[in-house]
Order: structure tokens, then C-alpha cells, then sequence
């Protein structure tokens, strides 16, 4: 069967890759996390969609919890390179796992939230990603990096009777470490109600982790691209 050109229409929120993001201002947090859990993050998520038992692995008992504000994204393919560029801010959970067929890191990103439509709709049809949409919070700037926040619509609990609310964790940072060697855009640590706090991981932490990556290299993303179908709805256990 021939394949027919897809028809844009007004208004789509799909534009064609890859695209272009300008002077963007990234903000990275270590916090602590539960192994245990992350390999069942990871179990889920990777091992089982692969038919593989304990494949991936966390690289330690932490997270990086990403908060981006991009000023400026655009698609540099025509006709969409034409048709305009994008605010967008975004809260992201990055997973650093060990593929131990392979021998080697992976990033693996389980939640990501945006509060732009277009994102969302590119980041899930063009890349799997699991973005989700929400009101997100960045400082202006580096120097005035003191409280991170995202506002997003959620179920607390999973019942016939439960009623969607708009949840706000919020992220607060101490004053830099007063020294001249470092700099107040890279020395400010989490704390407060996301019990935020640099990990410490005596082994296997993010610091031995942060060494592989490094002498890695580029560490690459790995996730898996679901289609919904009929079996998709199949009822949990």
C-alpha cells in the first residue's frame, strides 16, 4: 500500500525535526533516591519492555533533577523552519543506568514536564518521550537561583472517588558556600520540602558514576517507544 503525504494542518503541534535551541540556561541537582526502587524503576520501564531480567541497572542511589528554561526553540527544517520558534521550560528526572550487556552508561529520563503544548506533542510523537504538561518556575538568572517550582495536575491516590488536584513541590536553595573558589552559579545545593541534598554514596555513588561518565564521554539516552493498542488497556496487576 502506497503512503500518502501527510496534510498539515492549522494549527499543528507537530513540527519536523531536529531543532534548534538557543542560550539555553540549565540548572542540575544530585538527589539522594532509594536503589531499590530505582531498580524497580528500572525493571519496569527497560528490563520488561526488552524481555530482559536485571539488564539495566541504576548506576547508584541518585537522581539529577533538570530544570531547563530555553529561550528560543525552533525546527531548521522547511517548511517548518519558516513558521516560528518557542518559550519553553521544563522539570526532568534523569536516571543514570548501567546496561550491563553493553558495558556502558545510559541516561534514562521516566519524568518530564513542560508548559508548552508544542513540546509535549513533539517530545512524545516524534521522540517517546513522557512529557507531561505543568506551570514551571525557573529563576531569571543564575545570580538569583533560589527557588525552583512546578505546579501539575495529579492523582494522589488511585480510586473511583478520587478527584484530580494541582500538586506544587518547590525546590529552595541555600546561600552559596562562601569562598572565592567557587562560583554562585555552580555552588548552591538543594533543601527544603523535596528533601533535596547532595547524595552520599561512600559506593557505587554519583560521584564514581560522574568518573565513568567523564571517562566515557558522551553518555547517550535510552528509553522505550510505547504505541497504544488494545492490549495497552489490559488491566493491571
Amino acid at each position: 500500500m502506497t503512503m500518502q503525504t501527510y496534510i498539515d494542518r492549522g494549527g499543528e503541534l507537530v513540527y519536523q525535526p531536529p531543532f534548534v535551541s538557543d542560550d539555553v540556561e540549565y540548572y542540575g541537582f544530585i538527589l539522594d533516591a532509594d536503589k531499590i526502587q530505582l531498580q524497580e524503576l528500572c525493571d519496569r520501564y527497560l528490563n520488561a519492555a526488552i524481555g530482559s531480567a536485571r539488564r539495566f541497572v541504576p548506576a547508584g542511589g541518585f537522581v539529577l533533577l533538570a530544570c531547563c528554561n530555553l529561550p528560543s526553540l525552533r525546527s531548521i527544517a522547511p517548511p517548518h523552519s519558516n513558521f516560528g520558534r518557542f518559550v519553553e521550560r521544563e522539570v526532568a528526572f534523569w536516571v543514570l543506568v548501567i546496561d550491563k550487556v553493553k558495558q556502558r552508561l545510559f541516561w534514562f529520563i521516566p519524568y518530564i514536564f513542560v508548559d508548552n503544548t508544542y513540546a509535549m506533542a513533539m517530545g512524545r510523537e516524534l521522540y517517546g518521550f513522557p512529557k507531561s504538561m505543568g506551570t514551571i518556575g525557573i529563576p531569571p538568572s543564575p545570580e538569583e537561583a533560589a527557588d525552583f517550582w512546578l505546579e501539575t495536575l495529579v492523582l494522589k491516590k488511585h480510586s473511583s472517588l478520587s478527584k484530580a488536584a494541582v500538586l506544587r513541590p518547590r525546590l529552595q536553595l541555600r546561600p552559596p558556600v562562601p569562598s572565592d573558589r567557587f562560583d554562585a552559579r555552580r555552588s548552591r545545593r538543594p533543601s527544603s520540602s523535596l528533601a533535596a541534598h547532595r547524595s552520599h554514596c561512600p559506593r557505587g555513588g554519583y560521584r564514581n558514576a560522574a568518573r565513568s561518565a567523564e571517562k566515557a564521554g558522551r553518555v547517550p539516552m535510552t528509553t522505550v517507544r510505547q504505541l497504544r493498542g488494545r492490549q495497552a488497556w489490559r488491566p493491571q496487576p
